[in-house]
């Protein structure tokens, strides 16, 4: 709007507010319109706005627009935290998400600016700036090939200088010198006063694309006759070369594993090999009368290696290059290389004096030899007892977990990198950790009856979509990757690049979860698992991630539903019986935008073994009575006030919401006429609805949480908090239930999500603890415990 159309605005608020001076809304939109026509400025009005967002009537929109003058002024902490809260209320709307990533910029933090713009980017396409934007950012923080993909989309909706320029860096990171420097050609008539900086680039370029290093080896492979010893073995004999010896067992300490491929008799080839000591420093041996191309191109699948990170040792040129005709990338060295191999920059590897690398390759060669002679590969997977296990101690294995991140690629489905830095890796994480409250982390254990495999898995789960989702090539071919993805109800998985297997398929039946996939006697079956309820608030999403691994769950949270929260209140459940009439069907076929299942709970069904309980919702609850059958319902609206929907217009609804709501003018107009605002919270209505659903749950395994009352910035939110539980826990005790005080795990403001939170979001180490009393209570008490 031009500034003269917001003064004419300013009159009309103006006279709107001294109709109603202590209606916030009234307030809030005579600030606004004040602001835009010049007669308030950003600091004046911030005075008046910012006490509003404390009243039951703010809208997230208000927040949102309190975030850009705290922008304006400076205030980016506080700014942040404004533009937060109205994406908790509205996650599905795309600009506070792009506002949120002006905020991130300016303070540099670009962990979280990566992830609020790829969030934008999921709810719709991004302008070619944003895009532009995003690439930048993951770049910062080490996701080269996300960072490429959104600098391509940036350039096919625009050009500039800028978007070749940075397009032209990752292409050259990425080890793609020649298309970098072609990029660079294109952003030279574009360059203008920036061509010394592209020339820069340039000749970084060359420089690199004339000393692109070797990929460091992880696998020798070894010839023997005149390579590994001196001598034909089938022409007069061999001898041994202990120096040979010595470098296969530094190599193994260095976690470089060794192989042979040979063209000899297998038995006595392995009985000198046995004779010297170097059968035991050896794996996947290929000897035999046959091409070595093929041969090696076997080890490299079995070991499940990259041929680019395998290096083969022949004195027969011939052999070196037909081993690399069927094998792309691989590394090979005439026998001539091996006085100095030791000390070669490639075969530096890492320490593993124990050479535990090493035995978990004899454990996959066991493995190996015993699935073939098994023929049928499920009836081998099945009697291999297979176990998994999920650990949340991420900082004490973080080295383990960093490498794992940053050298996966068959099996890390969304490839995204840390810094190779590992205290700058460790800020990334926890940057990535606090920027979506519901977010989940763990890593996996993997065994088997032939040994363990260690950490060979790792996931982050931001609001069901997966931030990180990786294994390691240990663990191929075992189904854990679908396994895992299925007990963490499988949550979207963006794949970046190409990965050896689909997550799609039936859940592996062969695979047990325990609490130590290291310690043998802990293989149990988990077919049976019991089923636990948890019905509350969205923020024990937290808790049954870490109740996963042991229970199958129901979640019954609020959600968001074309414009209408649904709210897992007592009344909801009540009415799903109530509406069990023809009149009351009828009606349920009038409302406009609500899902079919609205009311529909398994607090009703008893489907579930255990059931876990939190009233903290009541206090979002909203009553209507339905003039025309009496009933009681509970509807939240987004962008209608919790009043009379007869106070809200149509209009006012659309203008709100930003678009055309999920319901007609005509629609609105019923709800208008048929419902009557019954006011909020009705401590007697609960007690009933509660009764009724602690009767229906009689003889069940209940949990019922007793609300925090004590810590938290938001008095008036506790204080509601104290009247539910005086409802509630009495009638819980009545019944028998179990009740859980939070109290227990919330002792200070240390135990929040953050200081300024009003006392419902907690943090993970109280979800944490949470879900093991609830673990020990239910495995005690359920019929499979």
């Amino acid at each position: 709007m031009a500034k003269e159309a917001w003064a004419e605005a300013e009159q009309e608020a103006l006279v709107a507010l001294a109709r109603t001076p202590r209606d916030p809304v009234a307030c809030y939109t005579t600030t606004i319109a004040r602001t835009r026509a010049g007669s308030l400025d950003e600091a004046e009005a911030l005075a008046v706005l910012l006490p509003l967002l404390d009243t039951q009537d703010a809208l997230p929109d208000w927040h949102a627009e309190i975030a850009i003058l705290l922008f304006k002024v400076g205030n980016l902490p506080e700014a942040l935290r404004c533009i937060n809260r109205a994406i908790a209320v509205k996650p599905n709307w795309q600009r506070f998400y792009i506002e949120k990533a002006e905020i991130l910029y300016r303070l540099r933090d670009f962990v979280a600016l990566s992830l609020t713009l790829q969030e934008a980017h999921r709810l719709g396409p991004l302008s070619p700036h944003y895009d532009h934007l995003l690439s930048n950012a993951l770049e910062a923080t080490g996701g080269l090939d996300e960072a490429l993909a959104a600098c391509e989309r940036a350039l096919e909706g625009g050009t500039s200088f800028h978007y070749h320029f940075t397009h032209a860096g990752l292409l050259s990171r990425l080890g793609r010198p020649s298309e970098a420097l072609a990029s660079c050609e294109h952003a030279m008539p574009l360059a203008g006063g920036l061509m010394p900086a592209l020339q820069k680039r340039i000749d970084e370029i060359k420089a690199r694309l004339s000393h692109k290093p070797a990929e460091a080896v992880r696998l020798v492979i070894w010839d023997l006759d005149e390579t590994f010893w001196h001598g034909t073995l089938t022409e007069g004999g061999a001898t041994i070369i202990p120096e040979h010896v010595e470098l296969l067992k530094t190599l193994s300490t260095r976690g470089i594993v060794n192989a042979v491929c040979s063209k000899n008799d297998p038995e006595a080839a392995e009985c000198k090999l046995r004779e010297c000591g170097a059968w035991d420093y050896i794996v996947f041996p290929r000897i035999a009368f046959a091409p070595k191309g093929q041969l090696i191109a076997d080890i490299i699948d079995t070991v499940q290696l990259r041929a680019a990170s395998v290096l083969f040792i022949d004195d027969n040129p011939m052999n070196l290059h037909e081993a690399q005709h069927y094998n792309p990338g691989l590394q090979v060295a005439g026998a001539d290389i091996l006085p100095g191999l030791g000390a070669d920059p490639r075969l530096t590897g890492k320490p593993d004096p124990n050479m535990v690398r090493l035995a978990r390759y004899k454990l996959l060669e066991q493995k190996n030899s015993e699935q073939r002679q098994a023929g049928d590969n499920l009836a081998f997977l099945r009697q291999s007892q297979v176990r998994v296990s999920f650990h949340y101690d991420i900082a004490e294995e973080f080295p383990r977990i960093h490498e794992l991140v940053n050298r996966t690629n068959q099996l890390n489905f969304t490839k995204r990198r840390w810094p190779e830095n590992e205290n700058e890796a460790r800020a990334t994480m926890a940057g990535e950790m606090k920027e979506r409250f519901e977010t989940h982390a763990a890593y996996v254990k993997v065994a088997d009856r032939y040994g363990s495999y260690g950490i060979c898995g790792f996931f982050m789960v931001q609001e069901h979509v997966a931030r990180h989702f990786l294994f390691s090539c240990r663990a191929m071919n075992m189904g854990v990757e679908q396994f895992v993805w299925a007990r963490l109800g499988k949550p979207l998985v963006p794949t970046n690049g190409e990965v050896s297997t689909s997550l799609e398929g039936g859940i592996p039946d062969w695979i047990n979860v325990v609490d130590d996939a290291d310690h043998e006697s802990e293989v149990e079956r988990d077919v049976t698992k019991p089923l636990i309820c948890v019905r509350g608030a969205c923020d024990l999403s937290m808790m049954t991630h870490y109740l996963r691994p042991k229970f199958d769950m129901i979640e019954e949270f609020p959600y968001p539903y074309q414009g209408w929260a649904i709210q897992p209140v007592a009344r909801a459940v009540a009415l799903e019986r109530e509406l069990d009439t023809s009149e009351g069907r009828d009606l349920l076929t009038r409302i406009p935008g609500l899902p079919r299942e609205r009311f529909k709970t398994v607090i009703n069904s008893l489907v579930a073994d255990a059931y876990v309980l939190s009233f903290s919702p009541e206090l979002q609850a909203a009553l209507h009575r339905s003039r025309s059958t009496g009933l009681l319902m509970t509807f939240k609206c987004s962008g209608a006030p919790d009043r009379d929907f007869s106070e809200t217009s149509y209009e006012r609804i659309r203008e709100i919401q930003g678009r055309e709501p999920s319901f007609s003018a005509a629609e609105w107009t019923f709800m208008q006429e048929e419902f009557a605002f019954a006011g909020l919270l009705d401590m007697a209505q609960l007690e009933r609805d509660a009764t009724s659903m602690f009767e229906t749950l009689r003889g069940k395994t209940v949990i019922v949480l007793r609300l925090n009352t004590s810590v938290g910035q938001k008095c008036w939110a506790l204080e509601w908090f104290g009247r539910i539980n005086e409802v509630i826990i009495p009638l819980a005790e009545q019944f028998g239930f179990t009740v859980i005080d939070l109290a227990d795990f919330v002792r200070g403001p240390e135990d929040l999500d953050s200081p300024e939170d009003i006392g419902v979001h907690f943090s993970r180490d109280v979800y944490r603890r949470l879900a093991n009393r609830i673990e020990a209570i239910c495995a005690a008490s359920t019929p499979y415990g």
